[in-house]
Order: C-alpha cells, then structure tokens, then sequence
C-alpha cells in the first residue's frame, strides 16, 4: 500500500518563483548556504528511508481510514531536525526561523507556509527518533561506509577524549539524591507523574579544573587523518575517561595495529594493557606527581603526542562553537544519547563538505583563454 505524505494545497503566485530565485542565487554564493544546500552530497537522506520510516512507524498507529490530513514526510522531518542541529537552535526558536526564513525554506524544499511543522511537530518526531535509536544506526552505518569508500585511512592514528554535555540542575532533597544515587531513582515521585518525567535521574554531578558540570559526557573515538569521528560513547559526567576505552573501539580498531593518542587521563597500567590486547599501540601523554615530576624524555614525548592528540580539540571547538551544542535541552540517559549522536553525525557531514572542498581546491585549475 503506498503511503501518501502532506502536500501543500496552495498556489504560487505569478512572481513567486521569479522573485524567490532571484533571492537565492544571491545567497547561494555564500559558503554556509552552500553546505546546507549540499547535505545530500555527504548524506543521502533517501537512501535511509527504510529506516528511518521504519522508525517512525513501529510507534505510530497505522490509520483505519484515509480520512484525515496525511503526516509530514518521515525523511522531511529528519532533514528538518538535522538542520536544526547544524545551526544550533532551540526548536522553538527553529521553528519561527522556519516560517519566516526563505533560506532555511529552500534548503528544507518547503515552498509554502503551511508546509513548516510546528515546535510539537519536530518534538514529536524527535521523540520517535530518539526511542528507536535511529541515529546511532545511522551514525554507525555511516562510519562504515566511510571505511568501505577509503575516506578514512586504512592505517591511520585514533585519538580518545571527551566532552561534557551539561543538562538543566535538579533541586532534589538529600534523600531524592542519595536514591538516585543508590540507582532508585525510578521509585521517586510515582505519585506526581508530572514531576517525575521533568527529573533526570541519569544525570550526575563532576568536576574538572575548579569548573562543575551537571549532565552527561560525550567519549569520542576520532580519526587523526581527516578528523573524522568514527566512534562515539555516551555515559553520566561522573563516568571517568579512562574507563570507555573499549566501548569506543570498532571493528576497524581491534587488531589493526593502529596507534591510539590519549591525554593523560588515560594514564594507567590498566588502560594500557586493554589497549594493548585490542591490538592497538598507546601513545598516551603522561602526568606528573607530587614530588614525581616528568623527566626530559617525558616532557619531550607529551610534545610530540600533543602535537596530533590536540586535532580532536578541534572537533569539540566546531561542536561548541559553529553549532553551539554543549548544552542539552533534555532529560534522561536516553534523549542525551540520542542527541549527542545525532551532533556527531551533523559534524561528520560538515567536514565532509570541508574535505571535499579542500580536494577540490587542490586540483589542477583548467588554465585560462587568451
């Protein structure tokens, strides 16, 4: 049986085509407009299609009839939600942007008003996504095309960090806080529903050069050659770094013989022995004492380590700075997981776009006519 998604009713008017072209070819020289224009080129949405309308319809009751407005295109509401990711918006805020912006309307093919989905729209499509694990199928289905095409190097160094993902505070008592911590969160506030979906039971408490984060923490599996992310982690803020060494590792990683960059908080006997059996070789940066400091030869390995471990600083600079993601607007392990793979799937595509342009600047320009 096909299935048959909204389409808009309405007609252009006789200048409508002529003026809102005229506008984007002005704007298309631009280079952001021309990464969201060019999505499909690093990430062909179609070609996800089964899953991502499987995931939509295993929580969505099938209709009885025909009667009715039909729902938004499930691969239109992934596209809409990945934009929105990309500029880093609330989706309130994205979706006024979407009514009023002609950009964002043709980047998201939308010709007519009634065509933009409301903030509970994109909401609800969201929490489709985010309970069937879409998009850690899809990151992860992309991470191994990448390997199977060539982009990322057969033999090229891994780097491991993470990042903190702060989440709105809690105000719980010490009895709340001692049974969240106890793992009994989910017998709190059973009585008042509606306070209990607004707390995050997952969410922990760390602290990190005298600065205090509350949330959760993104570990990150990059590669060093094209910083591309190839894997990805996602735990409370209290879960330390040096203990999602192996969960970050793929196929691609075990036994391959790679080189593995750390920073000195994976310092430890352990860690390197896991490493080791992984089949991989740690270069992992090392950490003074009291009364033990780092001799010459030390220091000097820490410089030259650095000098590639710190590529993934780079990583977290473009998450924070160009799409302003490290605050969730969520609650629960679940969401923040959703949403953190989601921000590196985004991330993944945008240096798609800037290694393409960057093979491309290095061709031979054809010479030009006398």
């Amino acid at each position: 049986m096909a299935i048959f998604y909204r389409k808009s009713n309405a007609q252009p008017s006789l200048f409508f085509n002529q003026r809102t072209d005229g506008f984007l070819r002005r704007l298309r020289s631009k280079k952001d407009l021309e990464e969201y224009l060019g999505i499909d080129e690093v990430f062909d949405f179609e070609s996800f299609r089964p899953q991502i309308e499987a995931a939509v319809a295993m929580q969505v009751k099938p209709k009885k009839s025909k009667r009715g407005r039909p729902s938004f295109d499930p691969v239109f509401m992934a596209k809409a939600l990945w934009l929105m990711h990309r500029l880093g918006q609330p989706m309130t805020k994205f979706s006024d942007n979407l009514l009023k912006d002609a950009v964002l309307q043709s980047v998201s093919d939308i010709t007519f008003p009634d065509e933009v989905p409301s903030y509970q729209t994109l909401w609800q499509y969201n929490e489709y996504f985010a309970k069937s694990d879409l998009f850690q199928t899809l990151f992860d289905q992309q991470v191994e095309l990448l390997h199977e095409l060539g982009v990322v190097p057969r033999k090229s160094a891994r780097i491991v960090d993470s990042t903190f993902y702060d989440v709105p505070k809690q105000r719980n008592t010490r009895t709340e806080n001692a049974l969240i911590k106890a793992g009994k969160g989910q017998t709190l506030w059973n009585d008042n529903p509606h306070k209990q979906c607004h707390k995050d039971i997952d969410a922990r408490w760390a602290k990190k050069h005298d600065v205090t984060h509350y949330g959760y923490k993104g570990h990150v599996n990059a590669d060093s050659a094209t910083k591309l992310i190839v894997g990805c982690n996602v735990t409370s803020a209290s879960v330390h770094d040096s203990q999602v060494i192996v969960p970050l590792l793929s196929g691609y990683d075990i036994g391959s013989g790679r080189i593995l960059f750390a920073d000195a908080g994976y310092v430890g006997a352990k860690q390197s022995a896991q490493i080791f059996a992984a089949g991989m070789i740690p270069m992992i940066c090392q950490k003074a004492f009291v009364g033990r400091p780092l001799t010459a030869e030390q220091e000097e390995d820490n410089h030259r380590f650095s000098k590639i471990r710190s590529r993934i600083e780079h990583i977290f600079g473009f998450l924070e700075g160009s799409m302003g993601h490290m605050k969730l607007r969520c609650i629960g392990l679940r969401r923040a997981t959703h949403e953190i793979f989601f921000d590196m799937l985004v991330y993944n595509c945008a240096r798609l776009r800037q290694l393409i342009r960057a093979s491309q600047a290095k061709l031979p320009q054809p010479a030009a006519a006398n």
